[in-house]
């Protein structure tokens, strides 16, 4: 199943008072998720392609050697950076 969404790459950002996370704008109580939220919604392309990624070689390559896996790490840590708002 090929799912169809709005392409990356999304960011979090305010304006005027509301969220916007890639295509998406929450609203909500003024609780500390909306921001939190927004960020981890605009890594999803990200996480996704990721994953993707992972799948992928270890069924072409049946395994996984030390530079796919030093990529595999930079791009986990990118996302997580991005969905954390860290760094950012």
């Amino acid at each position: 199943m090929n799912a169809k969404y709005t392409p990356g790459l999304w960011q979090a950002r305010e304006h005027e008072g509301f969220w916007y996370a890639g295509p998406a704008v929450l609203e909500g109580s003024d609780d500390g998720c909306i921001e939190a939220d927004a960020r981890l919604i605009a890594a999803a392309p990200e996480l996704l392609e990721a994953a993707k990624f992972v799948i992928l070689y270890a069924r072409v390559h049946g395994g996984l050697n030390a530079t796919v896996k030093q990529l595999m790490f930079d791009k986990a840590q990118a996302a997580i950076v991005k969905a954390e708002g860290k760094g950012a």
